[in-house]
Order: C-alpha cells, then structure tokens, then sequence
C-alpha cells in the first residue's frame, strides 16, 4: 500500500512535471500558418484598370519621344516579345533612315480575357489607336507616310502584373482589323 507521504511526493512530482512542461511550451515560438496565397489585384475590374493605366501612360512616353523631349523611356514600359518587336522596329526604321513624328492617341481599350493567380495576373486587351496625326519622315524631313494608310489601328496587348498596383506589357499583335 502507498504511503500517504509517498502519494504527497508523487503527487507533488507530477504537480511540478506538468507546470514545468507548461512553461516550456509557453516559452517556444507558436507555429506561424502559411499565408494564404492571394492575387495579385483584388478584382478583374482592378487588373484591367492597371492595363489600361500603363498602355495610356506608354503612349503619352512615346508621345513625348517622337518630339525629343526628354521623359519617360517608353521601352520601360515593354519586357518579352514586346520589347524585342520595339527594339526591331526602331532597327528598321534606322536602317531604312526614317523617323516617325506625331502623336498617337488611345480611341479604346476593350478588356478580352484575364488570368489571375496568387504570384502573377496577365490580362489581354484589344487597343485602338489612331494614328491620324503621325507621319513617317526620311532624314531629310520629307513626308513617306503612305496615303492609303489606316488612320485607326488595332491592336490586341498583353499584360503582366509586375506588383499589386502596375502591369507592363508583354507582347503586341496587329489584330487586322479596322476599330
């Protein structure tokens, strides 16, 4: 038979052992969750809205390019394909000795398809553009732009996100068709 001393020491023991174990376990960092991945934009509405923002604000850079101001670099606003296109062309038309001067101005920006993800979000648009007030000049200044040029363009850009706020664009196909 156990002692009531004994049982008392036991008891005490057992008593010490749990508070001991307590503390300890107070004392260790707790366990942080994972975060839950979240989109890069709260809502499509958000993403095309950024889209929209930076093809308006990459007209107006080359906008002021064409005039020789100095501004924003309009290839800031390019990565991938996109850039590579822009790059080409200004090789062209060096090569060719042609500049373009004039402004562009957007006409429309119709949102086409989004594709949100937690570590990125690409959305595509269909772009107008017109291009009434450009023109393609050789180095001496005279006047190449062809008569039977469209005056509107389309154009179908591609977006990617770079943070929760910009995208840049990421590729530019002529769509072929009138807007």
């Amino acid at each position: 038979m156990i002692s009531r001393r004994r049982t008392k020491t036991l008891l005490t023991g057992t008593v010490a052992a749990v508070m001991v174990a307590m503390l300890l376990s107070a004392c260790a960092p707790a366990v942080e969750p994972e975060p839950t991945p979240t989109a890069v934009f709260a809502s499509e509405e958000e993403a095309f809205a950024a889209a929209e923002e930076t093809y308006r604000a990459y007209i107006e850079a080359k906008n002021v390019e064409r005039k020789g101001e100095p501004g924003v670099n309009s290839s800031s606003f390019l990565i991938g394909k996109a850039l590579e296109g822009e790059l080409a062309s200004v090789n062209r038309r060096t090569e060719q000795g042609v500049v373009l001067a004039g402004d562009t101005r957007l006409v429309s920006f119709d949102p086409q398809e989004s594709n949100p993800s937690a570590t990125s979000s690409e959305v595509a648009a269909v772009v107008c553009i017109d291009v009434t007030d450009t023109q393609i000049l050789s180095e001496a200044g005279e006047d190449l732009t062809p008569a039977e040029r469209a005056t509107r363009v389309a154009l179908r850009v591609e977006f990617v996100a770079v943070d929760q706020t910009s995208m840049v664009i990421s590729n530019t196909i002529a769509e072929g068709v009138p807007c």
